[in-house]
């Protein structure tokens, strides 16, 4: 994807935009990639949140069901 930019004075800036994805070639529209980068930003926005809020990353619990219960009590 490429999108002009205005600067000030006249002057204008390209920007290309490379996403890898499977969608074959005729499912590849652009409005179904936005979609697709779209949601994917908005799942990163909840890990960061939970990573920052809660330390998720930093968690000591690595066995058995301890990391889903851990996950599922932040969330609460």
């Amino acid at each position: 994807m490429t999108r002009t930019r205005p600067l000030p004075g006249g002057k204008s800036r390209t920007v290309t935009i490379y996403a890898v994805t499977s969608l074959a070639f005729g499912q590849a529209e652009p409005a179904e990639i936005a979609s697709r980068i779209r949601g994917h930003r908005q799942i990163e926005a909840l890990h960061h949140i939970r990573d920052t809020t809660y330390a998720e990353d930093a968690s000591q619990v690595r066995t058995g069901t301890g990391p889903r219960v851990m996950a599922t009590l932040r969330i609460l």
